[in-house]
């Protein structure tokens, strides 16, 4: 969704739709357990949904970003456009983008098709796909921008519009609205004049973002109903472009827990026999007394770890 800062160089092209769903699904596994409230760097620790383990950790970032300078909820909003902002809502919002898995991902050549083409169409400087996070606005595509891929959410036009009650969120003049006059994007780089998003909307009605174009020349006029149209149908692109790779990263983690529950159960076969093997062991006392120290303590060493293994094996078939 909208604003951000400066420069403007054509952004590099995606690596490769596999190894960045892999590398996404990693960062799933390998993510922190909890954000720390007390945590040194404070609110900027509460920046992602991508750092919280359960919805209950984002419930307790929510609620320590309320209190610190890192509000989730918009401000200066128009409180008869815009619907209620309430924690437990954007709880559900923040738990159904982290699904998508896409936050912090490479930039990929299909979400900039999308952006190029809305840059051409309107005749804008600046195209985003903008996905609203806990304290950020984080840039899918960025067509415009140069290198950056994220900024504040408290800047952001964007979370204006996933809460706004219009399907699209205009301001055809920043300068003369008072919500964003004194906006840095508008005072500072990128200079926005003019806004206009449509919001990502999944199946299940959560707004992620938005598919939004800027200009640094105010439009009065707005758009008119042919620019709203080509608009909306440009953000349903790529919303379904969204689940589409959605899909895609649930079928692989699917085949790798099937895999790696066929490999546990291959595995039970002879472990079974090896701890069959050292039961009968265990229990020959004649060889127990044969053994010395160090020679038992292996011996019980195996036995445990055998039955960690075998742990392991049934949790992965399960």
């Amino acid at each position: 969704m909208s604003n951000t800062s400066d420069v403007n160089s054509p952004p590099s092209a995606a690596a490769g739709r596999m190894a960045n769903l892999e590398q996404q699904q990693q960062k799933v596994e390998d993510a922190p357990d909890a954000p720390n409230p007390n945590d040194p760097q404070g609110p900027e620790r509460f920046r992602t949904v991508a750092d919280c383990a359960t919805g209950e950790l984002l419930r307790e970032a929510l609620l320590a970003c309320s209190t610190a300078d890192a509000d989730w909820k918009t401000p200066h909003i128009d409180a008869s456009t815009s619907l209620p902002q309430s924690l437990d809502d954007e709880a559900r919002r923040l738990l159904e983008l982290k699904e998508y898995y896409v936050l912090d991902s490479e930039q990929e050549a299909k979400f900039e098709r999308i952006t190029g083409l809305a840059s051409r169409i309107f005749d804008v400087p600046i195209a985003l796909i903008s996905l609203v996070d806990i304290g950020r606005q984080w840039f899918l595509s960025n067509r415009g921008l140069g290198e950056v891929r994220e900024t504040s959410r408290k800047v952001s036009f964007c979370a204006h519009a996933i809460v706004s009650k219009a399907d699209i969120f205009v301001v055809p003049d920043t300068f003369e609205d008072s919500r964003f006059r004194e906006n840095g994007l508008v005072t500072g780089q990128p200079l926005i004049r003019f806004y206009a998003g449509v919001p990502l909307v999944t199946p299940t009605g959560a707004k992620l973002g938005t598919l939004c174009i800027i200009d640094r020349t105010p439009r009065p006029k707005g758009l008119d109903l042919k620019d709203k149209q080509n608009l909306t149908e440009l953000a349903e692109m790529a919303m379904e472009t969204l689940n589409d790779r959605k899909q895609d990263f649930e079928r692989i983690h699917d085949e790798k827990n099937r895999l790696i529950a066929c490999c546990a159960h291959d595995l039970l076969s002879p472990l079974t026999g090896i701890q069959l093997n050292l039961g009968l062991l265990m229990e020959d006392e004649s060889l127990q007394r044969k053994m010395d120290h160090r020679q038992r303590e292996l011996m019980e060493t195996t036995v445990q770890c055998s039955t960690i293994i075998e742990r392991i094996c049934i949790q992965a078939i399960e």
